[in-house]
């Protein structure tokens, strides 16, 4: 699985546990809240935003962004997410 894809797949999962079917810009401000609830990591509202793919990304996402949207959906950090990930893809691969 490529990072594109882990990427695709760490949306999804945070929109299901933020509760949200769709997004759009202005729920990027309540998901960087309720992953600062959740974890105490504060991903700011731009971040969120650059993620979901509203706002221009210049470089590559901080291992401090990918730790906090993984410890959000229940991940211990954004390596375990990517491991599981694998996993689980290489098991509907047999």
């Amino acid at each position: 699985m490529n990072t594109n894809e882990l990427f695709s797949q760490l949306r999804r999962f945070v929109l299901i546990k933020s509760g949200l079917r769709n997004i759009d810009p202005a729920h990027c401000k309540t998901i960087s809240e309720l992953i600062f609830k959740e974890t105490k990591n504060y991903v700011s509202e731009t971040t969120v935003k650059r993620f979901f793919g509203f706002a221009q990304t210049v470089h590559k996402f901080s291992l401090f962004t990918l730790n906090s949207l993984s410890q959000y959906i229940g991940f211990s950090d954004w390596e375990s997410f990517c491991k599981e990930k694998e996993k689980s893809n290489l098991g509907k691969m047999k």
